[in-house]
């Protein structure tokens, strides 16, 4: 089985809209993209992401909005 490539992921969590950017450990970019801040579109880009990367991710705990990405 192929190793996944390492990737740490920011994600800007907005009211409506969530903004990310994946990188790989020599600051390469792999990935940047938005979806709407839902459960749903939260658990797509995580399956997404989960099945091409190992990742480790961060994202700011601005108010309440990140409740739907985190869970």
């Amino acid at each position: 089985m192929e190793r996944k490539k390492e990737a740490y992921v920011g994600i800007d969590i907005g009211k409506r809209i969530c903004v990310v950017c994946a990188m790989d450990k020599d600051r390469n970019i792999l990935y940047e993209g938005k979806y709407p801040n839902t459960r749903a579109d939260a658990a797509v880009f995580a399956d997404t992401v989960l099945a091409k990367y190992d990742s480790q991710a961060v994202c700011e705990s601005t108010g309440n909005l990140w409740f739907k990405t985190f869970e």
